[in-house]
Parts: C-alpha cells; structure tokens; sequence
C-alpha cells in the first residue's frame, strides 16, 4: 500500500499499482500544463483535489518494484481526467474475516 501526498497535509492510501498508474498520469498531465480533478473515494467518503502544475505532490511507494503498466488501464483513466467529473480512485477492497458461529 503506497501513499499519495498532496500538499503538505493531505496523504491518501492507494494499492501500490493504482499509484504507479496514476503516477503516469499525474506525470503525462503536468508535462502537458494541464490540470484536471482527482477524486479519492474512501470507506468515510471522498475528497476532490485540483492537481495543476504548481502543485506539491508526492507518490511514496512501499516497495522498490517496478509496476508493470496497463494500456488499457492507463487510457482509460486519461480519458476520464477530460470528463467534467474527472478522474476517480477508488478505495481498495479488502476481504473481511467470516464470523465463525460459535
């Protein structure tokens, strides 16, 4: 599970595959001098942050691997930073333990 910073206060948990393609996204943008929206969705809701050029972002990754990118993946969440709504993360899904019946 990776960290994305934005600013000096705000840091969201993304799987460390969802930051490595938003990462390329981010970076593609920004080159670009193009802003978009990123909403974060999370289990307590969701925050929408502007990311533009002058922006103080940070991607920390928990491991040294290097993630292989989706095509697919990547054009499609290109796509929808050009959508009035922008681009969305949503939160990872982890499995919950079954309750044993005693």
């Amino acid at each position: 599970m990776g960290t994305f910073h934005y600013g000096t206060d705000a840091a969201f948990d993304i799987d460390d595959l969802t930051l490595a393609h938003l990462s390329a996204i981010i970076v593609a943008k920004l080159r670009r001098g193009e802003a978009f929206t990123l909403t974060i969705a999370g289990i307590e809701g969701r925050e929408t942050l502007w990311v533009h050029p002058t922006a103080n972002l940070r991607c920390a990754f928990t491991t040294n691997e290097q993630h292989g990118l989706d095509r697919d993946r990547l054009d499609e969440m290109m796509r929808s930073t050009h959508r009035g709504s922008g681009l969305t993360i949503e939160p990872v899904r982890t499995a919950m333990p079954v309750a044993v019946a005693a």
